[in-house]
């Protein structure tokens, strides 16, 4: 049988590092209940409603470098959740690099 839970965070626009805090104590507590797939929120990671930190550089790589914290605290779980994607192959029609509200899949430090 695989036991799948959710999770609904008090998710913080903007603050990255805190809300990668609630994930990982939530990841944590999913491994001691034996749960397989735990589930978060959409832009759980980022935040909604971020407004200009949408185009920040910095902003969008410290997306990317706490994803990959994510994936490594997944371990012996599945953890789906929402972050921003950035393609830089794409580009939007105004010229700037496509991103994406995304959904990850991690596992043991790999993204599935």
């Amino acid at each position: 049988m695989i036991r799948i839970s959710t999770v609904q965070l008090s998710v913080i626009p903007g603050n990255i590092r805190a809300n990668f805090e609630q994930m990982e104590r939530e990841i944590q507590n999913a491994r001691k209940q034996n749960t397989d797939i735990l589930i978060f929120p959409e832009l759980c990671l980022s935040g909604y409603m971020i407004g200009d930190l949408w185009e920040q550089n910095a902003f969008l790589r410290e997306c990317e470098r706490y994803g990959q914290k994510i994936a490594d605290a997944a371990k012996n779980i599945i953890v789906i959740f929402g972050n921003i994607a950035v393609d830089p192959k794409k580009k939007n029609n105004d010229g700037r690099v496509r991103k994406y509200n995304a959904a990850f899949a991690a596992c043991n430090g790999q993204f599935l």
